[in-house]
């Protein structure tokens, strides 16, 4: 058995391989990850395609995606695969003459995002993909609302293995300065420097952005014309050290934009914040920000305009055995979901399709 993952992106921007990977290693299945390396980044143990995709114009984005379907039907086509794993729609839309021919049936899409699915058109031709598929999978069930009508199974962005460790893991108070970190991809100006403005300068907090995207240096270089003091950034981390990182936290943010492509996701720092046992900062009337609402995990809210205030008095006021059980009784359904779907994989694998 030979199985392709097919990502539109750097590895290091796609953690959600992580839920596959384990499944493969640990049931010695042979895979390969074909990949784009977008910023010429060291990319290690896929089949990789270099370019950049920063062009604003529209066209040109298409055209680059047009030549990387290419690289990847290529690839497909000599190694043979018995079976893929697709992400995303425009790829897959791109794939279409593949994956309804060779391999319908024999592939399963993987959704993360929200993107030009959303067109009437398109959508349309998203829909044959679903429906050409063995399954479909959602990261968020915030998607599904706004995806053709289709069946769907939710595979949570987390490693099984560290999600079960993290239920055995305590709160711990932090002391003051709170550190507010925002780790991984960096992709949002707005509503990142909207929670930067609302704690600059503020002794209580120390304001710290780890990894990195199109918008980490536009906030680093308002931040310095602003002289906030208490605003750091690291860019680039090994994923080994994450864990680390998360835990020297008081606070992990996870504010984005009021769009439903923003308000319908699952962000990896969700799952990082139920692990680790560390209160969030989401935006109201999203998915994470009812989970967060439902369970108490830490502020939803609309704007930042009192959440330095707010913050404090969640932190100061919070009962840790009960936000510990909070934590894990989230975690342990995502759990349960995820054992769903890994047990749809492995049907996937191992039946003769």
């Amino acid at each position: 058995m030979r199985v392709a993952l097919v990502i539109s992106n750097n590895k290091w921007f796609s953690p959600y391989l992580n839920i596959y990977t384990e499944y493969f290693k640990s049931n010695n299945v042979f895979y390969e990850v074909i990949s784009w390396n977008r910023d010429f980044s060291e990319e290690q143990n896929s089949v990789t395609y270099s370019g950049d995709i920063k062009d604003e114009n529209k066209i040109l984005k298409l055209f680059k995606y047009v030549k990387y379907a290419r690289f990847v039907h290529n690839v497909v086509r000599k190694n043979q695969y018995d079976k893929l794993i697709v992400f995303g729609s425009k790829l897959p839309i791109l794939l279409i003459p593949l994956l309804l021919t060779k391999y319908r049936g024999k592939y399963i899409e993987d959704f993360r995002d929200l993107s030009i699915e959303q067109y009437p058109i398109i959508k349309t031709l998203f829909s044959w993909i679903l429906h050409g598929s063995y399954c479909n999978v959602v990261s968020s069930p915030g998607f599904i609302k706004y995806l053709p009508k289709a069946d769907y199974i939710v595979a949570h962005n987390l490693s099984m293995d560290l999600a079960r460790k993290g239920l055995g893991i305590k709160y711990k108070h932090p002391e003051r300065p709170y550190e507010v970190l925002t780790i991984g991809g960096i992709r949002n100006y707005e509503s990142n420097m909207e929670v930067v403005r609302s704690l600059a300068n503020n002794s209580m907090y120390n304001i710290k952005f780890v990894g990195k995207g199109y918008a980490s240096k536009k906030i680093e270089e308002s931040c310095l014309l602003n002289s906030y003091t208490n605003v750091s950034f690291s860019g680039y981390y090994k994923k080994e050290d994450e864990p680390e990182i998360i835990k020297l936290s008081s606070v992990l943010n996870i504010f984005y934009p009021q769009v439903k492509s923003h308000t319908s996701i699952m962000s990896n720092r969700f799952y990082h914040a139920l692990i680790y046992k560390k209160p969030m900062i989401v935006t109201a009337g999203s998915v994470q920000g009812e989970y967060v609402e439902k369970y108490n995990l830490g502020l939803s809210v609309k704007d930042c305009s009192d959440l330095a205030d707010m913050l404090c008095s969640f932190i100061v006021n919070m009962d840790k055995e009960t936000f510990e059980n909070n934590c894990n009784a989230l975690l342990t359904g995502f759990i349960k979901e995820n054992e769903l779907f890994l047990a749809e994989l492995d049907k996937f694998i191992h039946n003769n399709i």
